[in-house]
């Protein structure tokens, strides 16, 4: 499995499509076998995730993304973990013991937390799972495999 985390200082890069820097990880069960820096050059969202894909990357976790470029990642066959936050290597060793899953890792305001992606006044009703709402968790989508 190779699993691209988009990086700042050390950490989750804050926001997808802004990001200039990632770093795929290549994983076999939990040993890493390699690492190798992808430098996000291309201006859009969309054209980041073809340089992942193009990379061979199978996983993205990143910070924020937008819903095109979300799309267009699950679209290209990545598995996405969005609205993560922490230290890459310490998210790297929760997702391949499958701990990723949970309001540890999420950004702030998210994870099930009060004021989740629009969880004020105009936003009642949507509910937050890691990645938002908007985006299936992996346990849910291995379910039904």
């Amino acid at each position: 499995m190779r699993i691209a985390i988009t990086i700042w200082n050390d950490r989750i890069s804050p926001v997808f499509d802004v990001t200039a820097n990632a770093v795929i990880f290549e994983c076999e069960g939990q040993a890493l076998l390699s690492r190798s820096a992808v430098a996000l050059t291309d201006g859009s969202a969309i054209a980041k995730v073809a340089q992942l894909v193009e990379a061979g990357a199978d996983v993205l976790v990143c910070g924020a993304i937008s819903r095109d470029a979300h799309v267009g990642a699950t679209n290209a066959g990545l598995r996405v973990y969005a609205f993560i936050a922490g230290d890459a290597v310490e998210i790297l060793q929760a997702l391949l013991v499958g701990r990723l899953e949970g309001a540890d890792y999420a950004m702030p305001g998210c994870g099930r937390r009060a004021g989740c992606h629009g969880g004020g006044p105009k936003g009642r009703g949507r509910r937050c799972q890691v990645g938002s709402g908007l985006f299936p968790r992996l346990e849910q989508e291995e379910r039904k495999v």
